[in-house]
């Protein structure tokens, strides 16, 4: 949870783009204001989601019997995960004028494809290298 922590907060510094952000520019090419908006939100709630599941184990490893740790990092961590997806999908169709959909392959495939370029004569919201 430290590097999945660091790796979006460090995302949130003044000059960069929310890793949210990024990975909506290269799925959809330009983005809304309102899209930057919500990324950005979406990146900082993840921080958040990773700061509590990391101070709950310390927590937990420091404090509680060594079986309560397991259970929590062994059983409780994927469900909790795929929970915030959820959230996120819930939130996403509650907030957005016209939230996009996309399959769940098309996401998987965005994140392992590095190279992906969006398409030509889009731009990238503020702080995002051309790609």
């Amino acid at each position: 949870f430290r590097s999945l922590l660091a790796t979006f907060a460090l995302t949130l510094r003044p000059g960069q783009t929310p890793l949210i952000t990024g990975m909506a520019y290269r799925l959809h090419g330009t983005l809304s204001d309102e899209m930057i908006r919500y990324t950005r939100q979406v990146t900082i709630a993840w921080c958040v989601f990773f700061a509590g599941q990391l101070l709950t184990s310390i927590s937990l490893f420091c404090f509680a019997p060594l079986t309560a740790w397991s259970v929590f990092v062994n059983l409780l961590d994927i469900p909790l995960v795929v929970t915030m997806f959820a959230a996120g999908y819930a939130v996403r169709i509650r907030v957005l004028r016209d939230p996009p959909r996309h399959s769940l392959a098309m996401i998987f495939d965005m994140i392992s494809n590095c190279t992906y370029r969006p398409p030509a004569g889009s731009s990238p919201p503020p702080g995002l290298p051309d790609l």
